[in-house]
């Protein structure tokens, strides 16, 4: 299922900045994907904004639902 999924959106949307929300805060943070398989998504904060600094590391399960979306 994956090999279609990235058949039909391409590669380089995996490189796209997404926006992650995250428990008890109000804003969604900045992200980069930074590794995907059939069972998970790493992503890692890329913004300033977030109080738990650049390059912390969340890892999600697939589909991440509503809690990863295209910035």
């Amino acid at each position: 299922m994956i090999e279609r999924v990235l058949d039909a959106i391409g590669l380089s949307d995996l490189a796209d900045r997404w926006l992650l929300t995250i428990p008890d805060r109000a804003e969604p943070i900045a992200a980069e994907i930074v590794e995907a398989s059939p069972r998970q998504v790493r992503v890692r904060s890329v913004g300033f904004g977030y109080e738990g600094g650049i390059g912390t590391v969340f890892t999600l399960a697939v589909p991440p639902g509503d809690g990863l979306r295209r910035g």
